[in-house]
């Protein structure tokens, strides 16, 4: 689980999706916002529309947490992020999953700079 000075709060996850841009993955969709400088935040959304079995949601939810606390580093602070999964991730395999983490990312910080 990702620690709590990383995750997203309500107020937050509110205003991302108010006023936040969208990036489309392959499993994915990303909604990102600049927020404080020195804080990087994210959250997983995978909708009971995904999957119907709640294990299936947090398999998701945690492979793609374990991604970013691998990667946290390579990460540029200043943002904040909602991945929300689509049904095609239900299929995916992990390595697939990360590939497609980390080039969003990637393409994010780019993006922003």
């Amino acid at each position: 689980m990702s620690s709590s000075k990383n995750r997203v709060d309500k107020k937050l996850f509110e205003e991302i999706f108010k006023k936040g841009k969208t990036l489309k993955g392959k499993y994915f969709l990303l909604r990102f916002f600049p927020i404080d400088k020195n804080q990087k935040k994210f959250t997983f959304v995978v909708p009971s529309s995904v999957s119907k079995s709640a294990v299936r949601r947090n398999l998701l939810k945690r492979r793609g947490r374990y991604v970013l606390n691998l990667n946290k580093n390579k990460i540029n602070s200043g943002l904040g992020m909602i991945f929300i999964f689509n049904k095609s991730s239900i299929e995916a395999k992990f390595q697939e999953l990360k590939k497609d983490i980390l080039f969003i990312t990637s393409s994010v910080q780019q993006r922003n700079k």
